[in-house]
């Protein structure tokens, strides 16, 4: 056998190998694949209703292929639910358009928000992970300390010290009503027909009105919706001190504490206890802002069945 015919057999025997190489790499593509997110508001047989930020209402109808993540891995889709729909990208033209679900995705995190940081960043103590640092694209104008709060995020978490996601949604703990008779502790708020609900207020709680504003602009009206703050809490400023001053200052070692108290320790103990009562939180706001009849807003934290519900916030809406 001469070297061209060697040259040739070796080249067909390359380009054999290439073939099912070739095959492999174009199966291991993976598929585009589009996103939709929203609000579940309805389940229907094999599938949900869901609020699309962008395409409005869109059925999304699952199969046994559909990948479930998350929440909806162990309790199913239910609604209420923020989810992430992974799909084809392809919807029919029906009212509304239907999409077949090849992924649905929904994590969450529930807890007390512990500081608004700024504009964009919340620090929330969760059931779960402790102290997260939850980023939005703006904070609720409503938005105060205390608040209960349900984040949805896409199931990332940085592994910082706190942990931190980000947010595609947050839901926050609140019931509408009418308010029908003042209590000692608070207020009852009426929801609907089959559920009053008594309400507690402290001197923390948060206290404002919606106004609304007609604004001609060219030829057409708008109406504009504000707050205005009737009571909020002042809230101590933590000075900030800078490292170098906090190594300067001398180390104090305490003093042994003596057996028994001086008469002096003990009026200055009673003293100290009589200015802490006078600052205690329990105090009843409610009458000086809402009168019987009051349509409001409370915002409140705890569990449903904890009744009274504390209230964090109070809005009077229009």
């Amino acid at each position: 056998m001469n070297v061209k015919n060697i040259f040739c057999l070796l080249l067909a025997l390359v380009t054999a190998m290439a073939l099912p190489l070739s095959a492999m790499a174009e199966t291991d593509v993976e598929e585009e694949f589009y996103q939709m997110e929203g609000f579940v508001t309805e389940l229907v047989d094999g599938g949900f209703l869901l609020e699309d930020k962008n395409l409005g209402t869109v059925i999304c109808n699952m199969s046994d292929a559909t990948i479930l993540e998350g929440v909806v891995a162990e309790e199913g889709v239910q609604a209420g639910q923020y989810l992430i729909v992974d799909y084809s990208g392809r919807l029919t033209r029906s009212i509304p358009p239907q999409a077949h679900a090849d992924r649905v995705t929904s994590y969450q995190l529930h807890g007390q928000v512990l500081e608004i940081m700024d504009e964009h960043t919340l620090a929330v103590n969760t059931e779960t992970n402790g102290e997260v640092w939850v980023y939005v694209e703006e904070v609720p104008a409503v938005m105060v300390p205390g608040m209960n709060v349900t984040v949805y995020y896409d199931g990332i978490m940085a592994l910082s010290l706190p942990p931190q996601v980000a947010a595609r949604a947050l839901e926050i703990a609140e019931m509408t009503g009418t308010v029908t008779q003042m209590t000692e502790t608070g207020f009852m708020l009426n929801v609907n027909e089959d559920l009053t609900v008594e309400i507690a207020v402290d001197g923390l709680t948060h206290f404002s009105r919606l106004t609304e504003t007609e604004v001609t602009e060219g030829e057409e009206t708008l109406t504009v919706t504000g707050e205005e703050v009737l009571f909020a809490p002042e809230v101590e400023a933590e000075e900030e001190v800078p490292a170098e001053e906090i190594l300067d200052r001398p180390v104090f070692m305490p003093e042994e504490e003596s057996a028994e108290a001086s008469e002096e320790e003990l009026a200055e103990a009673a003293l100290a206890e009589e200015a802490t009562a006078d600052e205690d939180p329990t105090v009843n706001r409610a009458p000086e802002y809402l009168t019987e009849g009051d349509l409001v807003t409370v915002y409140y934290r705890g569990q449903m069945e904890d009744l009274p519900l504390e209230a964090v916030k109070v809005v009077i809406l229009p």
